[in-house]
């Protein structure tokens, strides 16, 4: 007798019979290898594996604790390209009736639309995919309003949406509710009133805009996790801001310090939330100021209070992990040619800062100094951000050894500060070589 096949649609729900969980909205993805699911409280102890399906802010979520001596570990690259180890463990599934055991691994896929991803192998010899099959008649779609401040006119407007729409699951909030954060390089956007990450919407509309940058930064942050926007124009932003870079480079793999953004509105009330991402001491600096202005060195709470007493409302201020160092780098850059390197160390040690433009001293090295990992991400992260003329901040963290890029400069003082003349003649190379001359 010949195996039965099932077919099944490219988005289709699924049961864990065991575990008393079911109809579960799942991805199918004929272009992944092995299948994934969201899990959590991972603990391996004395040959046994521990671990509860989704999170504790899924609607899924039980709490119930899995226990299994049947596990591997493997290698595995995310989708931001950073390899992890992850397990891999049997579980048993039902889809469309059909009961199978197949090995899944545990990630955290609390970004993801769909905490359950069924691949290749899970697939293979089991069931075909046809993608016109529609099988989650009964799923709502996640709808995002974003507006600068919620209003009774907006919220009434939500509502009637859904009485329209019995497919539209439509949620409002603003720029206060969200906590934008850089950790290991990855970007998260969550929305503390629901615990929900932006990626887990299916569609966002950014009504209004806080500012034009960081709703720029939110939108690229959408579509790079596959989340639908209105509009797709707002995501282009001129990259004179440090959140909106902060966004490029993370998303493109350029390790940037730890950082934690919230709306000035309530960032006075976020320094337990800063603390416990990135711990003390943290730098304050505003996302629009150059040469080292807005740029202070947080130690306490009071320290953080009395900055933001002494601030404008006006000035966004980005939380970051500071990095113990000995000086950073400007790298210049005309032209995706990296034409000087200047070394900046700080006048003294009551400053943490090691811009010219604050006292620090300067010296001049050959481009072969840097690192050769060094001088590609400097001109990688130009190029990621438009430029032909910029200055890259490169620094060394004197105690973890990393390389961080700090920022890039679109104005980088070519025509000012230190060794001035080698910048005019390399700039004036570089206009030569840019009209063919």
């Amino acid at each position: 007798m010949s195996k039965r096949i099932a077919t099944i649609g490219s988005k289709t729900l699924i049961s864990f019979p065991e575990e008393g969980i079911f109809d579960i909205p799942a991805k199918v993805d004929t272009g992944a290898d092995s299948s994934s699911i969201w899990a959590s409280n991972i603990e391996e102890k004395d040959g046994i594996l521990r671990f509860t399906l989704f999170g504790e802010k899924s609607p899924h979520y039980t709490g119930n604790v899995i226990q299994t001596k049947e596990f591997t570990q493997l290698r595995v690259k995310n989708s931001f390209g950073t390899t992890e180890l992850r397990y891999k463990v049997p579980i048993l599934i039902s889809i469309n009736g059909f009961n199978v055991r197949a090995n899944f691994t545990l990630a955290n896929r609390k970004r993801n639309r769909y905490p359950v991803l069924i691949g290749r192998r899970t697939l293979k010899g089991r069931f075909v995919v046809d993608v016109s099959k529609q099988e989650l008649k009964d799923h709502r779609f996640k709808v995002l309003i974003m507006s600068a401040k919620k209003t009774p006119s907006v919220a009434t407007f939500t509502k009637k949406m859904e009485t329209y729409s019995k497919k539209l699951s439509v949620y409002h909030t603003d720029y206060t509710d969200l906590v934008v954060r850089f950790i290991n390089g990855v970007m998260s956007v969550t929305l503390q009133s629901t615990g929900e990450d932006l990626a887990m919407y299916d569609l966002v509309h950014f009504k209004t805009s806080e500012t034009r940058d960081i709703t720029a930064s939110l939108a690229h942050y959408c579509l790079n996790n596959g989340t639908k926007i209105l509009d797709p124009i707002i995501q282009h932003f001129p990259t004179t801001s440090k959140l909106y870079e902060y966004t490029i480079l993370s998303n493109n793999g350029i390790r940037i310090p730890d950082s934690v953004f919230v709306s000035i509105r309530t960032l006075k009330e976020h320094f337990d939330t800063i603390t416990q991402d990135i711990g003390l001491p943290f730098v304050l600096k505003g996302i629009h100021a150059s040469k080292g202005e807005y740029n202070y060195l947080i130690n306490s709470k009071s320290e953080f209070d009395a900055v933001l007493k002494d601030t404008s409302d006006r000035e966004y201020l980005v939380a970051q992990k500071f990095i113990p160092n000995d000086s950073d780098y400007r790298v210049l850059i005309f032209g995706q040619t990296i034409e000087l390197v200047i070394e900046r160390t700080k006048s003294h040690s009551d400053t943490h800062l090691n811009n010219t433009s604050k006292g620090g001293s300067a010296v001049l090295h050959k481009v072969s100094h840097l690192p050769k990992e060094v001088r590609y991400d400097s001109l990688r992260a130009a190029a990621l951000l438009g430029r032909d003329v910029a200055g890259v901040d490169m620094m060394l963290g004197s105690e973890d050894g990393l390389w961080y890029c700090l920022e890039v400069n679109d104005g980088p003082q070519i025509a000012s500060g230190a060794f001035k003349e080698e910048k005019v003649k390399a700039f004036t190379k570089f206009i030569n070589r840019n009209l063919g001359e």
